[in-house]
């Protein structure tokens, strides 16, 4: 499924309307000026785009850790169970009759089998040390047959494990003093990955890749947002532009399905319906 800058355009036109929800003036205006990071400007636009394709309205979402805004922008047809195993997470959800939060670990969910019309997870299961697998199964399990399963990751042409000195999330695996942060999957782990879901009742729909335009961009994009200006305004002004630009430009708008033109980083989309 392509993503066209129309599609994206819509996309921040639906996080938009969801400013309504949140207090205070700082974060209205943040909202406004920086509504995605980079990457979302795809995952977000690419589940919209499907759900209105599909004509999928009136469902029982759950949302396994994901950024939080999608959740508001799908509440407005559905009902969404926002979930994260992050605590905190939970400052940034006003509940409503058709959003609510939950703690829940995406590797043991504590839901019943077939609860859900929609599961999805965007950019999660990179985050979750070794276990990855079994967070997948588990929202294929919660899912309703004939239900929908929509998970996103980042890939590459190379296997990349990355660790930091410090946490950026709770309850994050540790070893040795350092902190893993997200892995970079490649061809092989890819097709470890995809053979694990075909185990289970399960039909893949779709399985897009949108590999970055220029080999190193994604890369480039967090060294220069990981750059502080001493001026906190100048910062935010080289944040928002930072993301802006290379939420249109970061990746090719038309999918491939294999790795024959890998790069350093990709965005890898699968769509699954539960048999």
């Amino acid at each position: 499924m392509n993503i066209t800058t129309l599609d994206k355009i819509k996309i921040i036109f639906s996080v938009y309307s969801t400013v309504m929800f949140f207090s205070g003036v700082k974060k209205k205006i943040s909202l406004l000026f920086r509504p995605l990071d980079a990457p979302r400007y795809f995952e977000f636009a690419y589940l919209r785009k499907f759900i209105r394709q599909n004509n999928l309205n009136n469902l029982n979402i759950l949302d396994v850790s994901s950024p939080y805004i999608m959740s508001y922008i799908l509440s407005k047809n559905n009902k969404v169970l926002k979930t994260d195993i992050d605590s905190s997470e939970k400052r940034f959800i006003k509940e409503t009759k058709n959003l609510t939060f939950k703690i829940e670990d995406a590797t043991q969910l504590s839901f019943v089998d077939n609860t859900f019309d929609f599961v999805y997870s965007v950019s999660v299961i990179e985050h979750i040390y070794e276990k990855y697998i079994e967070s997948i199964k588990e929202m294929i399990r919660v899912a309703k047959n004939e239900g929908y399963i929509y998970i996103t990751f980042p890939v590459s042409k190379n296997y990349v494990e990355e660790w930091s000195d410090g946490d950026v999330y709770e309850k994050q695996y540790k070893n040795n003093g350092k902190t893993f942060f997200q892995y970079r999957f490649d061809k092989n782990h890819v097709e470890d990955i995809v053979n694990e879901i075909k185990k289970e009742k399960v039909n893949i729909v779709c399985e897009d890749i949108f590999w970055e335009k220029n080999d190193g961009a994604y890369d480039n994009l967090i060294k220069q947002i990981k750059i502080n200006k001493s001026n906190v305004y100048i910062n935010f002004i080289k944040n928002v532009i930072m993301n802006i630009w290379y939420g249109f430009n970061l990746f090719y708008g038309n999918p491939s399905q294999d790795f024959t033109n890998a790069k350093s980083c990709g965005n890898m989309h699968i769509i699954l319906k539960k048999c």
